[in-house]
């Protein structure tokens, strides 16, 4: 969501959830001006960043944090039309138990 607000300047941020039973898909849509099509293939790499004074950590700790979870982060973006980021995360079938 942080990304999407400080590319998205003014054009409209769609968050939209999905789940198909399997898998629980979360997509966050900006109508920025999209990720240099060289930066594209970098972007989860740490110390890579499209702000002036960004960390380049962001998408990388996302990405760490999703794959742990069983998951996975796709992007896709062209430049002028923007960004959408979809994690994709396995849902939960079974019980929980009284410790959990």
């Amino acid at each position: 969501m942080d990304n999407a607000l400080s590319h998205a300047g003014y054009g409209n941020i769609e968050v939209r959830a999905e789940a198909d039973g399997r898998v629980i898909y979360i997509t966050v849509k900006d109508e920025g001006a999209g990720i240099p099509p060289e930066l594209l293939p970098r972007i989860f790499e740490r110390g890579i960043s499209g702000k002036k004074h960004g960390t380049g950590l962001g998408l990388a700790y996302c990405r760490e944090i999703v794959i742990s979870h069983g998951g996975d982060i796709v992007v896709k973006s062209e430049s002028g039309t923007g960004t959408a980021v979809t994690v994709m995360l396995p849902a939960y079938s079974g019980e929980m138990s009284k410790d959990e």
